[in-house]
């Protein structure tokens, strides 16, 4: 992987940003290159705390058909996992629920009264806390993406190797959240043998083999996880995309009562 700046302001990139990306190019075989003037039709734009990172990767941005695919899966799952096993520079904090609370005092600011009224912005504060509460046992935190959509995710259709683009979000979280955000790209779950195959393959990196228990466990909290994420986006979002909190009081009830 070959990541290449442009366009930034000198010392403008935080530190700890600097050592995530050289960390992340380092474990994933790339090196950082600054102030290239290379164009080419495949540069990807990545935003980074403001500044525009561009890359240089010979490959193609999924499509929301791929991530059905039960090989491109697989290889999306093992690379996850790979992401979640990398050890970042900082400290291993979650930001999630911190990070609702900042989208959603954003929101509040900027919505509409009769959209106040009709997502229940004013419901949303505790809505955030209970589920910090519910998700308050022991878990696993890693290194994660935190926006692994398909348009986030290229392929080397020869090589079949993957990339992930577009660290604007990345940062410490429970693991489960990252791999509930993915799902929810998949369709939320609605199929669950996809999201059994991924979390099986997840799991066999680095030569695992899982057993049921493992596997439904995390199934489990991904489910429940995937309340946090249509809040994420509900929120970031606001009145361009409130659905995402309708298919979080929809479920909530069913996915909690569990």
């Amino acid at each position: 992987m070959e990541v290449k700046t442009k366009r930034c302001v000198e010392g403008n990139l935080p530190n700890e940003l600097k050592d995530l990306l050289a960390t992340l190019a380092e474990n994933w075989g790339g090196w950082l290159i600054k102030n290239e003037d290379e164009e080419s039709s495949r540069n990807v734009l990545v935003r980074l705390y403001g500044d525009v990172q561009e890359m240089f990767i010979q490959a193609r941005t999924l499509s929301a058909d791929d991530l059905r695919d039960t090989e491109i899966s697989a290889l999306i799952a093992s690379k996850v996992r790979e992401l979640h096993e990398l050890d970042m520079p900082g400290p291993r904090n979650v930001v999630l629920w911190d990070r609702l609370r900042t989208w959603l005092s954003i929101a509040k600011r900027i919505c509409s009264v009769e959209h106040m009224k009709e997502f229940r912005l004013d419901e949303l504060g505790y809505e955030i806390k209970g589920l910090e509460n519910k998700f308050s046992f022991e878990q696993k935190i890693g290194f994660c993406h935190n926006d692994l959509q398909y348009g986030n995710i290229m392929i080397d259709d020869k090589t079949l190797i993957l990339t992930f683009i577009d660290y604007e979000y990345a940062s410490h979280n429970p693991v489960t959240y990252d791999i509930a955000n993915h799902f929810c790209e998949m369709g939320d779950l609605e199929c669950l043998e996809e999201c059994y195959r991924f979390v099986r393959a997840y799991l066999s990196y680095s030569g695992h083999e899982p057993n049921e228990s493992e596997i439904e466990k995390i199934l489990e909290e991904a489910e429940k996880y995937t309340l946090a994420s249509h809040l994420c986006w509900g929120l970031w979002r606001s009145s361009r995309h409130m659905q995402k909190f309708h298919q979080n009081w929809l479920k909530k009830s069913q996915l909690l009562s569990v």
